[in-house]
């Protein structure tokens, strides 16, 4: 048995060193590929698909060379937030002609860096030359990028935590710059629209992998000096929260598989091992799809660049793929002259267009949107709830990390199990298996009745968990059925309840149940209490590290994520109806309940203590019920719709929860009579009579 629960101690941050060994089949490697793809896209804010608005996109400032021009770009990603940059395009060439997409890394000059470990100028210049239209942008804060500066909602900020509520992000910016980019790049009729490729190094490695996961349109990749399997990125730029739970740069590098990819990879920086352990891992997922020839490494012998060398390396390999070169060998970089700065700059004097808004302007327009989008998907009726469910489910079980583990994955230690007062106590541990989790419960059942006289004794074999059995012995009730004979009890009716000081708030002194859970024994009721992540017995320090909910789960998610797994427990014991498994959660455990019943689908019915939280107040969310993304993807609203139209009862709403939201849910599907609402909180009896209902 494990003796702690192994996520108080076993803390990821950006430098945790990987062990990619991917045994996939093609069909897991294809769900657990989906599934990354809405990871990220709920981490950056981006699930569901913001609503693309205008360009409005201004190209001007031409400069003419002898085989290529360069102008100034500028267009709105979001209205009136703009991206800037340069285009170069072939001169003296007849199109269409592919696309390329350069996302620059963290040079102090950004796309104005030229300098021997890194030009952008020189590979656009060489990409023009070559018959692709090229384009270069700041990254959010970089050179004419003067909207929003590059430390936007620092995590660490209480306005930056908050708008980590609603998916709000440096990262989710720059990763919506890199889809309007796609968008900008292909509305150009002299762009193939079928040939997009796109390139960076460093920051702009990040930003590449990136995009290509989730953006289909992008059909070739050379991400530069970034991917690595024991360093994921230093910047706020490259550290979503929620980004890379259970996951790595390694494996997100392998979504754009089977499209072709070369990895850029050096001796002097957190590459040095690529040939080793970080291309063998992601060709492992090309092989899945016979296409192993299509993901090539190149190793330069120096420190962290983009320098002629590997910039070659991915001429020759782009080539390939986008003209039919018959191979895949570097092509020589021919001597360049970079244009001034100051012909560069799309802002030159640093005054923005009329419409330009500024940070708090842009994050007010996305709230909005997001809450718009919300509210457009309302149920309206049971087939439009389905609908719902297939998109807001996914964008809370992603916003919370949380999974419904299947029966085989849940597993108990150390059973415990003693007699009561006309019931049975287990004591015991559960968790999933290789999840390191270890949630202390207690539950109580009433007596087993097997064909002996009332008063005797027996010893019997119960199983606690699948696959899992325990000695006990007990005293046996008398059950009389035909003949006389007493036999075994049916299934019974089970009830988890959460209390948010842990289960022994919910026992007397003694250690017996109280009023409560007394009551549920009474009704026949199996009986099961928990000490939710951090609560009880549950106890544990996590330590700090930087972006650590890029990394990590919250204190929140890791209580939903206990609750879903005992439910689970619950619903799968032998001696359990599994269709009359119920979920109480008392004091501010029952808003953590009522997020985990949003994602378990067969709960009968659940009650819910809203312990007169505020469910409109930002600042509630980021005190209470801290998860990123949980507004982005509706909050409590989401997980009350999800539970319908099955039974429903809130208490202790007080005048700041919010239930209209719900109460039109429930309406418009028919289910009236399954939601109560009540602005005090619900004593025993009357939650009892309520679940005997």
């Amino acid at each position: 048995m494990p003796t702690e629960d192994r996520r108080f101690a076993d803390v990821r941050d950006l430098n945790k060193v990987y062990t990619f060994t991917p045994r996939y089949f093609r069909e897991a490697w294809l769900r657990r590929a989906a599934a990354l793809r809405q990871q990220i896209l709920v981490s950056t804010g981006l699930y569901p698909m913001p609503e693309k608005t205008p360009l409005n996109a201004k190209v001007f400032g031409k400069i003419e060379r002898e085989d290529y021009t360069v102008e100034k770009v500028y267009f709105e990603s979001y209205p009136g937030f703009f991206v800037t940059g340069n285009l170069y395009r072939p001169k003296g060439k007849r199109g269409p002609f592919p696309g390329i997409l350069n996302p620059h890394g963290h040079w102090g000059n950004g796309r104005f860096a030229n300098e021997p470990l890194g030009s952008i100028a020189a590979r656009c210049i060489t990409q023009a030359r070559l018959g692709w239209v090229a384009f270069s942008w700041d990254m959010v804060g970089y050179n004419d990028s003067l909207q929003v500066p590059h430390n936007f909602a620092h995590p660490n900020t209480p306005e930056g935590k908050r708008l980590t509520l609603w998916g709000i992000s440096l990262m989710g910016l720059q990763t919506w710059n890199s889809i309007r980019a796609i968008d900008f790049l292909q509305s150009l009729p002299d762009v193939d629209p079928t040939r997009i490729a796109c390139t960076g190094e460093s920051g702009g490695g990040t930003q590449t992998f990136m995009v290509c996961a989730v953006d289909e349109r992008i059909q070739l990749a050379a991400p530069v000096n970034m991917i690595s399997a024991h360093m994921q990125g230093g910047c706020l730029c490259e550290n979503a929260p929620g980004l890379r739970l259970d996951t790595n740069n390694v494996e997100i590098a392998a979504l754009f598989a089977p499209k072709p990819m070369l990895m850029v990879s050096c001796t002097g920086d957190w590459t040095v091992n690529t040939p080793k352990v970080e291309y063998p891992a992601v060709r492992s997922i090309y092989e899945l799809f016979g296409a192993a020839d299509k993901v090539q490494y190149v190793y330069i012998n120096a420190g962290h660049n983009y320098n002629q060398p590997s910039r070659e390396a991915v001429y020759g390999f782009f080539a390939h793929y986008l003209q039919g070169r018959p191979d895949t060998q570097p092509i020589p970089e021919p001597p360049y002259v970079m244009e001034k700065i100051e012909d560069l700059r799309v802002f030159p004097d640093k005054k923005l267009p009329p419409n330009a808004v500024d940070a708090t302007t842009l994050t007010k327009y996305l709230i909005e949107q997001s809450e718009k989008q919300l509210e457009d998907r309302k149920p309206k009726s049971r087939t439009s709830l389905n609908s719902f469910r297939e998109v807001y489910a996914p964008a809370l079980r992603h916003a919370l990390g949380v999974e419904v583990p299947s029966a085989g994955e849940v597993v108990i230690y150390n059973p415990r199990p003693s007699l009561g007062e006309n019931y049975t106590t287990e004591r015991f541990f559960i968790g999933r298996a290789d999840k390191g989790d270890l949630i202390p419960a207690v539950l109580f059942a009433p007596p087993l009745a097997l064909p002996l006289s009332k008063g005797e004794r027996v010893g019997v074999t119960l199983p606690l968990s699948k696959g899992e059995m325990v000695g006990v012995t007990l005293p046996l009730a008398k059950e009389e059925i035909g003949g006389g004979r007493a036999g075994v009890r049916r299934k019974s009716p089970a009830t988890l309840v959460v209390h948010a000081r842990g289960k022994a708030a919910l026992l007397d002194m003694n250690g017996a149940p109280n009023g409560l859970l007394k009551g549920l024994l009474r009704q026949g009721h199996i009986v099961l209490a928990i000490d939710c992540f951090g609560t009880g017995e549950s106890q544990g320090q996590r330590k700090e590290v930087n972006f650590f909910a890029t990394y990590n789960r919250t204190d929140l998610a890791e209580r939903v994520q206990d609750i879903l797994t005992a439910l689970v427990y619950l619903k799968n014991r032998f001696d359990v109806s599994e269709r009359r498994v119920n979920l109480i959660g008392l004091d501010k455990a029952g808003l953590w309940c009522l997020l985990a019943r949003g994602l378990m689908p067969d709960v009968a019915r659940a009650v819910i203590d809203a312990a007169q939280f505020d469910s409109t107040s930002d600042e509630a969310f980021v005190q209470d019920l801290y998860a990123p993304s949980l507004r982005r993807a509706g909050d409590v609203r989401t997980a009350a719709a999800l539970a319908a139209p099955r039974p429903l009862f809130l208490h202790n709403t007080g005048s700041a929860f919010r239930t209209q939201w719900i109460a039109d849910v429930y309406r418009a599907v028919r289910s009236e009579k399954n939601l109560r609402i009540e602005r005090n909180e619900a004593g025993e009896r009357k939650i009892l009579r309520w679940l005997g209902e």
